[in-house]
């Protein structure tokens, strides 16, 4: 239920944190589905390693019927040339296919080869399990509460990103590997929503589009790092490195360009001042508060005016699921 007066605003003190755990929710999602642990984690649930770019590109694709490839660049945002070299990557694994479009062979069509579909099922199935874990206690108002606001919030990101549903639904075969034989409905529409939108969350372009519009300094990987700083910190490289999924190496270049921004500094730690951590230093925590403050005002646009009665009923349910989806970083997708 959405108000149409602007009178809602005096209203909605009941439950003011609806909107920011919704963007924490939205948040970790995105932190997880463009980082390299997506495609540790993918590798855990699949066997197959591939780069994060080249996962995303697999993910976007569809069964049938293949899609024109300029319409997958414009869904993920990244130029042709690149998805074109991305594709033929999966081409060569057996994953996808690539052929003439027959109403105009100037045009290449790509989608899933059979063993593609089945990975990306598997895949799914195993992502499926970390919104489900922390509701298994939930009762069916409660779930069904979290599902009307998830969409809710799943069809308004929809028209603000210009996207379109995928359409897949949950993946085949959840439930067996969820151990649930007979699924309440309520359970089912919650887990529809989260799915819905964690995938629209997952094509978006990330966070390179908030960043450039509050003119960040900095993009998609380094903002990633720089909050896990500021999350986590005062933090060692090698926390850093096995925090986000990476190498030392990897890890100490990303903070080099930070440091050179000074948005972080290296100091001794309080527990062996032989060791040296990471923290975030004044400067780097006031960019963190105006692109975030930046982000939860244009969200809340996004949303629009919300009546009490729904923040009473749909911020519980919210704030257990992100409080136990954040608490260890293995249950974010």
């Amino acid at each position: 239920m959405v108000e149409s007066s602007s009178s809602s605003r005096s209203r909605a003190d009941a439950h003011p944190e609806l909107e920011t755990e919704t963007l924490r929710l939205i948040n970790l999602i995105g932190y997880s589905a463009h980082g390299r642990t997506f495609a540790r984690r993918f590798e855990r649930a699949t066997g197959i390693s591939l780069p994060g770019s080249d996962l995303r590109a697999l993910i976007a694709l569809r069964p049938a019927p293949p899609a024109p490839i300029g319409e997958l660049s414009a869904e993920l945002g990244i130029d042709l040339g690149q998805l074109s070299r991305q594709v033929a990557t999966l081409v060569e694994e057996g994953l996808a296919l690539r052929e003439p479009d027959s109403a105009d062979r100037r045009r290449m069509l790509v989608g899933l080869t059979d063993e593609g579909a089945r990975l990306v099922q598997r895949w799914r199935r195993s992502w499926v399990q970390d919104y489900l874990d922390p509701v298994r206690d939930r009762n069916p108002d409660q779930l069904a509460a979290l599902a009307e606001w998830l969409d809710h919030v799943a069809d308004r990101l929809a028209e603000a990103l210009d996207t379109q549903d995928s359409g897949l639904g949950l993946p085949a075969g959840w439930q067996r590997a969820a151990k649930i034989s007979d699924p309440d409905p309520a359970l089912k529409d919650y887990l529809r929503a989260v799915v819905r939108l964690a995938e629209i969350v997952g094509r978006s372009h990330g966070f390179d589009d908030m960043l450039s519009a509050v003119d960040a300094p900095v993009r998609q990987h380094s903002w990633v790092t720089l909050r896990l700083i500021s999350t986590h910190g005062p933090l060692a490289v090698s926390d850093l490195a096995a925090r986000m999924d990476i190498d030392v190496p990897r890890a100490s270049k990303r903070l080099r360009a930070l440091r050179e921004l000074g948005l972080v500094h290296r100091r001794p730690s309080e527990q062996d001042r032989r060791v040296g951590v990471i923290e975030v230093t004044p400067v780097g925590a006031d960019l963190i508060r105006h692109v975030e403050e930046f982000q939860l005002k244009g969200f809340r646009q996004t949303l629009g005016p919300i009546t009490r009665a729904d923040r009473t009923r749909w911020t519980p349910p919210l704030t257990t699921l992100v409080t136990r989806l954040a608490a260890p970083a293995t249950t974010q997708r």
